[in-house]
């Protein structure tokens, strides 16, 4: 059965722009910890203020940072 999920691309979004982890997580008003979770991609929900400050900060649109993906492991 083919798995299916969101991937979130952020980690290669922040190194193209430069971005620390933790520069990263002060700008967009997180914590180090939940940035740390987006990257890893073990975030199970977003929220809509959370997506439009890393868009904002990052320069980028949603479709920038998420991905569905399906794979046939």
């Amino acid at each position: 059965m083919p798995i299916v999920g969101i991937y979130v691309k952020l980690k290669e979004i922040r190194e193209a722009r430069g971005f620390s982890q933790e520069g990263l997580a002060r700008a967009v008003g997180v914590s180090l910890n939940t940035m740390q979770r987006w990257e890893y991609n073990l975030i199970r929900s977003a929220s809509f203020d959370t997506l439009e400050k890393l868009c904002e900060v990052l320069e980028c649109k949603v479709e920038d940072l998420l991905e569905w993906r399906r794979t046939n492991s």
